[in-house]
This record gives C-alpha cells, structure tokens and sequence, in this order.
C-alpha cells in the first residue's frame, strides 16, 4: 500500500482536459506526471477497450497510489505506471503499441498528497525536515543547497523563479544565518522570511518555497526537450496538453508551441491558455494558477 492515503486528489481542469484529449477506445496515452492516478483514470475510460495508458512519476509512492487506484477499475495489460521522470519517457516508448501515441499530457507542480503527506518539507504549513525531492533516490535535498548555494546563485533563484524583489537581502540573510546554525527544518526557513516579510496577506514563504523546489527537482530545465521530443512519436492529429503553474513553465510551454507551429510540425490549439472557472476554484483552490495549453500534430 502507499502511503498516501488520507487525501483525495482533485484531477484539475478535468472537464477541459477531456473535452480537448480527442480521446476514443483504441487511442494510446502518455500522463506524464500521474500522480495519485487522477486524470490517467479518466483517460482509460475513454481509451478502453483496446486503448492503452502508460504514466510516469517522480515520486515511488505516487507510483504506488496510482497503481492501486488504477488496477482497482482496468485490466492490468490497459496501462503500465513507471517510476519515472517525464522527460525520459522515449526509454520506454517500446511499451507502447506501434511504439506512437495519441496524446501526451503533463499536469506539472506539486500534488495535494505530495503537500499534505509526504513529510518532505513541501509545505511551509507544516514543521518538517526540508527535502522538497519529489524523487527521493535525487541526493540533494533543500536543506542541502540553502546549507551549500553560494549568496549569488540563491540570488539568481529566487529572480528567475520566485520573481522574488528582496533576493539579494533574502540570500544574505540565509548565509548569515547558517553559519550559527545549518537549515534543517521548514521553521527554520519560515522564520527567516518572515524577518523579510514581518506583514503581509499573502504568506511571504510561499513564492520561496517553490522557487527552491523547481531547482531542487530540475522541473524546468527539460520541460522544452521533452515536449519537441514527444512530436517525434506521436500520431497525427495527437495533441500534447500541459498544465502549469508556475510563469517559467508557462512560458516555455507557450514558446515552444508557438516554435513548433512555425516549423510545420503541427498547431497551436489553444491561442491563450485555458484556466480554471470560479466554480471549480471555489471546490479546488490549486486550480487557481492552473494554465492549460494544448497543441495539435500536422
């Protein structure tokens, strides 16, 4: 069994996710990022019977739940998870029919489990050590580089990827800080923000936390290959659909689209990208920053 269990997760922007798969029986998936299996359930029922659904994850225990959650309503010869990033899924591209694919789908940032009870440190609500890996074979965990990171590289990260105004005093108040006492835990990350940020409504940490955790897991740094990589093996009229969170991943996702249309390798589907209504905000407050684009092959 995984150990996550006690939460539900809430498969984000379904309804338009399905409504733009071109998903019917016999049709092959790549979910790149299935999670506790929320969307990949969805996607077999509509690809089965005679569909086939591959996933991959980061985190084992991911891997486990979906596994469950999966065999618990499909045969098992329907679909295969592997623990796995996304950006290596052409090694296993022989698992698949004809070795091609009808869509590639990649729900991109943390999940409600891997938040709630993963005791790695993603949340700054909770006290626990700071590791934020979403693959904890990966050796550097965030307690690591805020212990290691120069004050210039925490700089830049906390720019490129919080858009954090205060990086510089921000990086310097981390190192002068772990030379009485190294970062162990969330508090002590928390507490030093908050000497930043004594005042505010939106929790000063939360920017932070996740711009360390995008370089601690590497989450932008292959999204551009992999997506021009999946074009390579999918079928005509497939469609790739992403969903972010985060500006960064935004950004390339959009771009690299954009590039991929120009070139002649299919089109854009969706001209601004597709968020979440109120209602479903309102149900699933992590819809709120979702993105979703979806590009179509020629």
């Amino acid at each position: 069994m995984s150990n996550y269990t006690k939460y539900t997760h809430i498969p984000v922007l379904l309804d338009e996710v399905l409504k733009n798969s071109n998903l019917n029986p016999g049709k092959v998936v790549i979910d790149g990022t299935v999670g506790g299996g929320g969307h990949s359930f969805h996607f077999l029922k509509h690809i089965r019977p005679g569909g086939f659904l591959l996933g991959f994850d980061r985190d084992s225990q991911a891997v486990k739940l979906a596994d469950e959650k999966l065999s618990s309503a499909f045969e098992k010869n329907s679909f295969s998870i592997v623990n796995e990033r996304f950006e290596n899924f052409s090694k296993y591209i022989f698992l698949l029919p004809n070795k091609k694919f009808d869509l590639f789908f990649l729900d991109l940032g943390l999940s409600t489990m891997q938040i709630k009870e993963s005791n790695r440190g993603f949340s700054f609500m909770k006290d626990e050590k700071l590791d934020m890996r979403m693959d904890t074979r990966d050796n550097l965990t965030a307690a690591d580089w805020l212990n290691s990171a120069s004050e210039e590289e925490m700089e830049d990260v906390f720019k490129k990827y919080a858009q954090e105004p205060k990086s510089r005093k921000l990086s310097k108040l981390i190192s002068q800080r772990r030379r009485e006492k190294l970062f162990e835990t969330t508090s002590d990350l928390v507490d030093l923000v908050k000497k930043l940020y004594p005042y505010g409504r939106k929790h000063p940490a939360t920017r932070i936390f996740q711009a360390i955790r995008i370089v601690i897991n590497d989450e932008i740094e292959h999204l551009e290959s992999a997506l021009r990589e999946a074009t390579k093996y999918i079928n005509s009229n497939g469609r790739i659909i992403v969903i972010s969170f985060h500006s960064g991943e935004d950004r390339i996702v959009k771009w690299t689209f954009k590039n991929l249309e120009k070139e002649g390798r299919g089109r854009v589907i969706t001209k601004k990208p597709i968020i979440a209504s109120e209602e479903e905000i309102k149900e699933n407050p992590s819809a709120r920053s979702a993105k979703m684009r979806v590009w179509e092959a020629a």
